[in-house]
């Protein structure tokens, strides 16, 4: 077998190979250059407690977790001063999320006794790479995936929000507790900045109008409902 015959069978061997590496750069510099990519992100809503109107003991929950409930329906009642019967009202319509006391627990005024969430009005929260964020806009399309619920939504950046000083500061006084305590002795490290990241909001466009957290696209799972904490992979188109 001639040298030429044995370097056109290696080419031919190797091109399916070549070709392949050539897409993968391509598709790497694709995404690199046209979409801002993160899996630091989560599902958020509104939440707000139903408190204790007064100091006292739970005395029985009137709803579970997952219920449905409205604005001023009455979620628990609980033993006041002097045994008077006090209810706990709901204070924004929504889904009971947790019910973080036991019943016949001695809690104090103000106290949460309901933890409710809008789940009918969700968002997602991504946090991304400072460098990576200076491309991103209000208004910019999303890609939102998430795992847990099985199902792929459409979104758009609302706000974008840079670390706060006061996030920057705890960094850095973490940093000098290490330093004094000797758990770190190299005095570079101790100095480093610390990595950033922005805090971008992007609403969700749930597949239904004014559909519900449970809401899914065609062809997806509609038994897994949305809640606040899922994780979730965003990709934002830049170009």
């Amino acid at each position: 077998m001639t040298r030429k015959r044995i370097a056109l069978l290696v080419g031919v061997a190797l091109a399916p190979l070549l070709a392949g590496a050539i897409m993968a750069l391509v598709d790497v510099w694709r995404n690199a250059s046209f979409f801002v990519t993160t899996r630091d992100a989560h599902v958020a809503a509104r939440i707000v407690n139903a408190q204790a109107p007064a100091a006292g003991q739970v005395g029985q929950y009137l709803v579970r977790v997952g219920d449905v409930v409205e604005e001023g329906a009455v979620v628990a009642w609980m033993s006041g001063p002097a045994r008077v019967r006090l209810n706990v009202r709901a204070p924004l319509a929504g889904t009971v999320l947790n019910l973080p006391t036991d019943e016949g627990a001695a809690i104090g005024a103000g106290q949460p006794v309901v933890t409710i969430g809008d789940l009918d009005h969700l968002w997602i929260v991504a946090n991304v790479e400072e460098a990576r964020a200076r491309l991103l806009r209000r208004g910019q399309q999303a890609e939102v995936r998430i795992e847990a619920a099985g199902m792929t939504l459409a979104g758009t950046v609302e706000e974008i929000t840079p670390a706060t000083q006061s996030a920057l500061a705890g960094a850095g006084g973490q940093a000098q507790r290490q330093a004094a305590a000797g758990t770190n002795r190299n005095t570079s490290a101790a100095t480093t900045r610390p990595a950033q990241t922005v805090a971008v909001r992007i609403s969700l466009e749930l597949p239904e109008p004014g559909g519900t957290a449970g809401a899914t696209a065609a062809g997806q799972d509609p038994a897994q409902p949305l809640y606040p904490g899922m994780t979730a992979e965003v990709k934002i188109g830049v170009r």
